[in-house]
């Protein structure tokens, strides 16, 4: 039972969720079983461990019904109803925190029931609220869609055969959620056929991006931002789009949810990642001030902790433009702010490539010694930093013995996908013919390196290249 979808329900609830479950199965209006009462009682003493020993299928029944025989049966009809209540429980919690549709909800039984006095105190509070919702995003205007629908429900129950404006603001708001909305879905979608083999259809694209173009009145906050995402991503030669999302970031700034902020933040990352890739080393600069903002506004916190890839990232992108300072201090001030399995790692690790790009291989290899191979990506990384470390240093015992041993550990493991370890073979074959110093094989070399994908690292493989290339004798 401990691995039932019941237990592990159960162990996603605090213990707030856990009382208040308690007092929503022993609501009458909810559930009349006493059985189910009691079943939950067990349950909720074994939280938050729910040790496998305490909630085994024989120590549960036996707990539940001591002088009966196991009944599989009766044991599994109590797990079922008990997590259909669970589940209705998280239905409700979430509709309680959505203070807007539950309003919605009751002014639409007000209008059902001709409850004229209580709809029009309701709907005036209702309104009231909507005006104090500190963001413009599309859950606005969606809301707005929905009050002024019920306004005009409201009015076609008076039977009164006149002009009325209500209609006209229901048609509004809808097209203003409906054009958020879409774009949103455009850019999203875009934005991973960029990173992923995807076949999404952009279906009335041409028509939503015509008619926001057109009818500038319609820019919502959401509308004008995800417009402009869109033609960024769509016309990314132009980098003029970009400039306007940076402006439209700063001025609408605090009208979005933070998650959705970071979301909007992540499409001007990813453009300037792009551009940096295709060799537009302007974007590098544009990409650490995009990093750098999102860290200092706390965009890239997710669950109360720093996401770890986005501070490898900042910390990457700060050592490519050769701002060490900068970067030695936010290593060390931000580690704290990953999850605490994250942390030690993290600091070693990047603190190594701080020194390695300082050309201060000894404190790399110090630090890169005390990484942990918790995570498979660190063990990768750090291994093909050693690499080039030996490569630099030219230490050929030690880099052929990485070598080898880097190799058989791709074999082995399961870790990763078949094109990841295929770019790490792939690159230790470079680094092999490498590390010969045949400058006869150079342009064979330099042409493979070009050709080869995928292929891990390729930049350095380059940069090896050309100075090798520079020591060429006249």
């Amino acid at each position: 039972m401990e691995n039932s979808k019941l237990i592990s329900l159960f162990k996603t609830f605090s213990t707030k969720e856990l009382r208040e479950f308690g007092d929503f199965v022993e609501s009458p209006f909810f559930n009349k079983n006493e059985e189910l009462v009691k079943f939950f009682a067990y349950l909720r003493k074994q939280a938050p461990e729910f040790s496998p020993k305490k909630v085994s299928r024989e120590a549960v029944f036996k707990a539940l019904y001591p002088k009966q025989p196991y009944d599989d049966k009766l044991l599994n009809y109590l797990m079922s109803f008990l997590l259909k209540l669970a589940e209705q429980y998280l239905g409700y919690s979430q509709l309680a925190e959505q203070e807007t549709l539950h309003r919605y909800y009751t002014l639409q039984a007000c209008v059902q029931r001709k409850l004229e006095k209580h709809y029009q105190l309701l709907h005036s509070q209702a309104v009231e609220k909507l005006e104090q919702y500190p963001h413009r995003n599309n859950e606005y205007y969606y809301h707005r869609y929905l009050l002024a629908d019920l306004a005009n429900q409201h009015f076609l129950k008076q039977m009164v055969r006149k002009y009325d404006e209500r209609l006209q603001q229901a048609a509004d708001n809808f097209d203003q959620y409906f054009l958020a909305g879409k774009l949103k879905y455009c850019c999203e979608m875009l934005d991973r056929r960029n990173s992923l083999e995807a076949d999404y259809q952009l279906y009335m694209l041409d028509e939503v991006l015509a008619y926001v173009s057109a009818n500038p009145q319609v820019h919502t906050p959401p509308i004008a931002i995800y417009h402009t995402v869109l033609l960024m991503l769509i016309h990314q030669m132009d980098t003029d789009y970009f400039g306007r999302l940076k402006q439209l970031l700063e001025q609408y700034k605090g009208q979005f949810p933070q998650p959705e902020y970071r979301d909007i933040y992540m499409f001007g990352i990813n453009y300037c990642i792009r551009k940096v890739n295709q060799g537009d080393q302007h974007f590098l600069e544009q990409l650490f001030q995009l990093y750098k903002d999102a860290f200092e506004s706390n965009l890239l916190v997710d669950d109360g902790f720093l996401s770890p890839w986005a501070y490898k990232n900042m910390i990457g992108v700060g050592l490519r433009l050769k701002k060490f300072d900068f970067t030695e201090l936010f290593i060390r001030e931000y580690n704290n702010k990953l999850a605490p399995d994250f942390r030690e790692n993290a600091l070693y690790y990047n603190l190594a490539e701080l020194f390695y790009y300082k050309k201060d291989y000894s404190k790399a290899l110090e630090n890169l010694n005390k990484v942990e191979f918790s995570d498979i990506y660190y063990q990768l990384d750090t291994k093909k930093m050693m690499l080039k470390i030996y490569f630099e240093l030219d230490e050929i015992d030690a880099l052929y013995s990485l070598i080898a041993s880097f190799r058989i550990f791709l074999r082995r493991t399961r870790l990763i996908s078949e094109a990841n370890k295929e770019a790490y073979v792939n690159f230790l074959h470079m680094v092999n013919l490498l590390v010969k110093r045949d400058k006869s094989m150079l342009s064979e070399i330099k042409e493979k390196i070009a050709t080869t994908s995928p292929l891990a690292d390729r930049k350095w493989l380059k940069e090896v290249c050309d100075k090798m290339e520079k020591l060429r004798p006249v």
